[in-house]
């Protein structure tokens, strides 16, 4: 990996925290849960990946502005993530970089995977090997599963995942009928 990229996080944190963006918040927050919009959900620590997501979604959509995207990230990126969607916004898009960790009803009491995860740490000598895969014990990879929790005022959100470049425009998805599914 090019070194200018494998820095490209600290990078970005830094210039968060250096240019105090911490409490300079421009979002539009009646957008966030406005049903007439196209809601997007995208749960990665890759701030590259999900802005391939983003900017490939926006570009390709016939009315940029109607798009909103909620991004989750972890503590450790949420700096970094805000701090490249600040600098590159994807206008005239909505984007809304949160962080896991502030999702206080996420806790092991609630969700199931999160006790096997702690079940499975206590124990000594786990040769379950999907225990010890990254993917699998980061909670970003298990939150779509309770997407209608995160987002619970918005009727349709279509999760991305952070591995996709979307090559049309998204808008007709939004006029299926979910409820015969």
């Amino acid at each position: 990996m090019p070194k200018p990229v494998h820095c490209l996080s600290l990078r970005l944190t830094t210039d968060y925290f250096l240019h105090n963006h911490i409490n300079k918040e421009t979002l539009e927050k009646g957008k966030l849960e406005d049903p007439s919009l196209y809601h997007y959900a995208i749960f990665s620590d890759n701030v590259l990946a999900a802005s391939v997501v983003v900017n490939s979604t926006v570009l390709h959509a016939k009315e940029p502005e109607k798009h909103v995207f909620h991004i989750v990230t972890d503590k450790l990126n949420f700096a970094a993530m805000k701090m490249w969607f600040i600098a590159r916004p994807p206008l005239p898009a909505t984007i809304h970089v949160e962080n896991i960790d502030e999702f206080k009803w996420l806790n092991s009491s609630y969700c199931s995977v999160l006790r096997q995860l702690e079940s499975a740490r206590i124990k000594d000598g786990n040769e379950n090997l999907k225990y010890r895969n990254p993917k699998y014990l980061s909670m970003l990879n298990h939150l779509r599963f309770y997407m209608p929790e995160v987002y619970p005022k918005l009727d349709k959100i279509l999760f991305l995942d952070d591995d996709i470049v979307v090559q049309k425009d998204l808008t007709p998805l939004w006029s299926i009928d979910m409820k015969e599914w």
